[in-house]
């Protein structure tokens, strides 16, 4: 019998502990798959930041680095720039990335740094108890927006992938929906 589907080489056996919903298992296997069928697993370098991100390090079967909150991007042009010849990512959630590390992803991008950035956005803060982040949209409701956020009292929420997309740095910039892989 043929075989349909295998699991990827680049994910380890360790079982996925996310919260339902939150599309990082999808987003694992989707960026494992790639990397695989790239023949570029050994090749590859994650930079990990805190939050709920931070765990890809148990699942990715490649090697990565925990960063700081935030620094990702700055740590990935680090490592890029010593290893050219490495495929660089980071992979950030919101609150790491739109938040503290706003910064930094501005400049990687404005630079046009040769990294590849995974930005995970689900709208609140997942790992500290669903606060509201700066990617919350209007009416979205968080554990500090019981309402749903409003823009009079909360401010507009920022829109990352368009104020990207504004530079001349980055070469690609999607947003997409994980809801199936």
């Amino acid at each position: 019998m043929a075989v349909v589907f295998e699991k990827t080489k680049a994910l380890t056996d360790v079982k996925l502990h996310y919260c339902p919903g939150c599309a990082h298992g999808i987003v694992h296997r989707l960026v494992a798959e790639v990397l695989e069928e790239m023949g570029e697993v050994e090749n590859a370098i994650a930079c990990v930041p805190v939050g709920c991100a931070v765990f890809a390090n148990n699942y990715f079967n490649f090697d990565a680095i925990q960063c700081a909150h935030g620094r990702a991007p700055a740590t990935a042009t680090g490592i890029k720039r010593v290893h050219p010849d490495k495929i660089v990512m980071t992979y950030q959630g919101d609150g790491d990335l739109a938040s503290i590390g706003t910064c930094e992803i501005v400049h990687a991008a404005a630079r046009g740094e040769k990294i590849t950035t995974v930005f995970i956005n689900n709208g609140i803060y997942g790992m500290t108890g669903g606060q509201m982040a700066p990617t919350t949209l209007p009416g979205m409701k968080a554990t500090t927006a019981k309402a749903g956020r409003d823009p009079k009292i909360n401010g507009n929420p920022l829109r990352v992938s368009e104020m990207l997309a504004t530079l001349t740095g980055p070469a690609y910039i999607e947003r997409v929906s994980v809801s199936t892989p």
